[in-house]
């Protein structure tokens, strides 16, 4: 079975694009994070506790944990195309959108230098307008490793045609630009 599968979603053509791989690399951080919090919990009660460093190190080791999880679920979360917008969706909730008269441009990038024996190309959807007090309107991002994404790049590319979205693509430090992705 793929890891990327497009389902129809009704009237509104709404397209789902599955990426595999979530579940075992969150539940190890899970765990990781729930035995650091059980760790630094259990220092802060004991009498003689391990001090205040060792605190600052865990509460530091807790919330890069949670950064990293974040950055992987949010790689790996379903992508959602319809009429309205790019999104992306973690256990059937929207967590990024983008509508699509507000996607400035797609850009596509190589994720590691030339010489390597894989080859890995990123794709970013970035939008006209985006802030820190707005998360899910920026840019949306997921990377093509050695999976199948032709139906979603289909798909991509309708709307790119559809909203005349310009696909930024860089070659050897050199960019062009294109109609497709």
């Amino acid at each position: 079975m793929s890891d990327i599968m497009g389902d129809d979603a009704g009237a509104n053509s709404s397209r789902s694009f599955k990426f595999g791989g979530l579940w075992f690399p969150l539940l190890v951080l899970a765990c990781m994070l729930v035995s650091f919090v059980v760790v630094l919990v259990v220092s802060l009660v004991q009498e003689r506790g391990v001090g205040v460093g060792m605190v600052a190190i865990l509460i530091l080791a807790i919330a890069f944990l949670t950064f990293i999880g974040r950055i992987y679920a949010f790689a790996r979360a379903d992508m959602v195309l319809d009429d309205g917008a790019v999104s992306r969706a973690l256990f059937g909730k929207i967590v990024q959108s983008i509508d699509w008269r507000n996607v400035a441009k797609i850009k596509v990038f190589p994720l590691r230098k030339s010489g390597n024996k894989v080859t890995v190309t990123g794709y970013n959807i970035m939008p006209r307008d985006h802030s820190m007090t707005r998360p899910k309107t920026r840019k949306i991002y997921f990377s093509r490793h050695d999976n199948d994404y032709a139906e979603l790049l289909d798909a991509l590319n309708e709307y790119v045609r559809r909203h005349n979205i310009i696909v930024e693509r860089v070659v050897n430090g050199v960019t062009t630009t294109s109609n497709q992705v």
